[in-house]
């Protein structure tokens, strides 16, 4: 279902029918990282409850990141 995309051109200028002048729009994608963040965060409460996921595994976990904190 989401390997169709509807897109609205939309004119950056007012009047101006020129297509390099446009702006897509495009309306799946909002509804498309919602669906797609509530199933994640569903997967990862499963596994948190049962400890199949390491506490040294970042992967796609909110709040957590590979990037170490740069002391100044």
């Amino acid at each position: 279902m989401w390997e169709e995309e509807i897109v609205n051109w939309v004119p950056k200028e007012e009047g101006n029918a020129d297509m390099k002048k446009r702006r897509p729009l495009m309306y799946y994608e909002v509804p498309r990282k919602l669906s797609v963040g509530i199933r994640v965060k569903k997967v990862l409460k499963v596994w948190r409850d049962n400890e199949i996921i390491d506490d040294d595994k970042y992967a796609f976990l909110t709040g957590r990141t590979t990037v170490q904190l740069i002391m100044i």
